[in-house]
């Protein structure tokens, strides 16, 4: 038998963040209301599609005396937590089995969605609401890996590891332990396959993947931000450019330098709003390239990959756009005609866009 020590662990959750990623935490509250109204089946459906499982739940329920192992069926697979009285006599269990077809389609594939998984259910599943919400994201990892076709596929460890990878990491700490008061004694029921020890150094080695991954997304979304509001300062900026222009082009200052003169004519060349334009859709579509990332939920390795030093570049570009774009600004308002100039003032100011 394999020793299930850190080292084992380390190296299953390295293994499976490289297939199946990381996700956020699902949010709980709607998943426990849904139990708690006995709607089981669109439970199982919500943490299925978390899990990017499209499936369709044919959910069975059995009675809470109900034992796994009176499935005949060997590819259905079982989990049990049984509660004890204080002789350690079983008085009730919550039952989760879910059946593997044989024919599963592939992970990710057209054909898993709405293709129906049977799946027995306890009766008695609203007593322990986020212990059967931590059972059934352990089932349906067992899903997950059949349909990546994954080694480990009926491994229990990978399985608690691929629920606690995929969102379910504190659903399963707080779900795994059923400590119920019995006024003589308190009970304490464990689920899962990993000891305490093993299980608070999973907890804790992947909750540090999510937070190190969240905080490369922030910031991401920092720098987009940035980059979005440098945007739309230049598209104004630009605009009051072709503006100022027109006036010089009607009514030039009387007294031109040599040196803004020389500038100026620059201005006529052309192509040159062209060329213009073209840098602002070069920096829209850097901005449409990272924006998916700000609604980001779900990390693989390597997914921020070269995008930070991308970003970083986009922003030195357009510092250096927008100080090219102020000096052309103050090279045109420094030889428009003072009456332009406050027609002009006034009117970009009515748009919301002072000079």
């Amino acid at each position: 038998m394999v020793e299930v020590d850190s080292k084992y662990v380390y190296t299953a959750i390295n293994d499976l963040f490289g297939f199946i990623g990381i996700k956020e935490e699902i949010q709980r509250d709607e998943l426990l209301e849904l139990v708690r109204q006995n709607k089981v089946q669109e439970c199982i459906e919500k943490i299925a599609e978390y899990m990017l499982l499209p499936i369709k739940a044919n959910v069975v329920f059995v009675p809470s005396d109900y034992h796994p192992s009176y499935a005949k069926e060997s590819n259905f697979i079982s989990d049990e937590l049984v509660v004890t009285d204080s002789s350690g006599k079983g008085i009730d269990s919550i039952v989760a089995q879910i059946l593997i077809p044989s024919g599963l389609p592939f992970f990710g594939s057209a054909s898993l969605k709405n293709y129906p998984i049977q799946i027995r259910i306890s009766d008695n599943v609203t007593k322990y609401p986020e212990t059967f919400l931590a059972m059934v994201a352990h089932e349906l990892s067992h899903l997950v890996l059949h349909a990546l076709r994954y080694k480990e596929k009926d491994n229990e460890i990978h399985a608690d590891i691929t629920s606690m990878l995929l969102g379910f990491n504190s659903i399963v700490r707080d779900g795994r332990v059923v400590v119920e008061d019995k006024g003589y004694y308190t009970q304490k029921t464990t689920y899962g396959y990993m000891p305490d020890d093993r299980f608070d150094y999973a907890y804790s080695y992947i909750s540090g993947i999510l937070r190190e991954n969240e905080n490369i997304k922030e910031e991401i979304c920092k720098k987009l931000s940035f980059l979005e509001k440098h945007l739309s300062l230049l598209k104004k900026k630009f605009s009051k450019i072709k503006y100022y222009k027109s006036i010089i082009d009607r009514a030039p200052k009387k007294r031109i330098c040599q040196e803004d003169a020389q500038r100026i004519v620059l201005l006529h060349q052309p192509g040159y709003f062209a060329e213009l334009e073209s840098q602002l859709c070069a920096f829209e579509e850097k901005v449409k390239h990272g924006k998916p990332y700000k609604s980001k939920g779900h990390y693989h390795k390597n997914w921020h990959s070269n995008l930070i030093e991308y970003l970083s570049k986009a922003l030195c570009d357009i510092k250096e756009a927008n100080r090219k774009f102020n000096q052309t600004l103050k090279l045109l308002k420094r030889n428009i005609p003072f009456a332009a100039k406050l027609k002009g003032i006034l009117g970009y100011g009515l748009k919301g866009a002072r000079g």
